[in-house]
């Protein structure tokens, strides 16, 4: 079995209708494989120790990244980055991103504790988005082809036009040429 790379910690369905998740999830399965990413729901706020549990499930499987979406309140991600930062080895490597519903929403991510480390790529269905893509982005340093097949789906999600209620033709132009000639054998002298 393929190690999981990455968790999403939605809170509830409710949320992941305004994140457009199908089309991220879409994106995950074709970038990293059906079997490299897990999808958990919970609430912080409705059951804290459910959310721990979560969270020591995701450090078993040696989680790399977690990407948390909250609609309301969005502790969701504070609470998983605080358990990464204190009831683990102290920062023993795992990401969290936290992605709340709206703008309004991010400074209760930004007012965490002292080495509670949360990442905000920002909110709604484009800030989701943005996690998964950051996430594959981070992932591909150790595996080249994970951004090589992120390049593929971008291409092909422009040519095909498939809308997913959000423009994103502009998340990886600036980078694209760069990290493929990254990616590419460095011919040898």
């Amino acid at each position: 079995m393929s190690q999981i790379l990455v968790a999403l910690m939605v809170a509830s369905k409710d949320d992941e209708k305004w994140m457009n998740a199908e089309f991220v999830y879409d994106m995950l399965d074709k970038v990293l494989g059906k079997h490299r990413w897990i999808l958990i729901r919970g609430s912080a706020e409705k059951n804290p120790i459910e959310n721990a549990e979560f969270c020591e499930k995701l450090r078993n499987l040696e989680v790399e990244i977690v990407i948390t979406c909250a609609g309301l309140f969005p502790m969701i991600g504070r609470a998983a980055a605080s358990y990464f930062a204190y009831a683990t080895p102290f920062m023993e490597g795992t990401v969290v991103m936290c992605v709340p519903e709206t703008a309004e929403h991010i400074p209760s991510l930004l007012s965490t504790p002292d080495f509670v480390a949360v990442s905000c790529p920002g909110h709604g269905k484009r800030g989701f988005l943005n996690a998964a893509v950051l996430a594959c982005q981070s992932l591909s340093r150790s595996d080249r082809s994970i951004l090589v097949r992120l390049g593929h789906f971008r291409d092909e999600f422009l040519k095909t036009k498939q809308q997913p209620q959000f423009d994103v033709r502009g998340t990886l132009d600036e980078q694209q040429p760069r990290a493929l000639a990254a990616a590419a054998p460095i011919p040898e002298d």
